[in-house]
């Protein structure tokens, strides 16, 4: 499943308030809310980790068919 960069960027937007409300307005964001915020960055990057993930693997494909072919 892609993502289009909308999907991304309403995804994000509780994470980038909960970061601009701790750096402008000092706000504490504590153990849970820490905990809910890497859960949040992990899930945003999910979807971007699988389709790097296939574009590594096409690259070995191609790497090992180069080599074959060479010898």
């Amino acid at each position: 499943m892609k993502l289009s960069l909308d999907d991304q960027i309403i995804d994000s937007q509780s994470l980038t308030l909960a970061i601009l409300a701790s750096l402008i307005f000092g706000e504490s964001i504590g153990f849970v809310g820490g905990a809910g915020f890497v859960l949040g960055v992990m899930g945003l990057l999910l979807p971007e980790g699988r389709e790097v993930a296939e574009a590594i693997g096409r690259d070995r494909r191609e790497q090992r068919t180069l080599a074959e072919f060479k010898t």
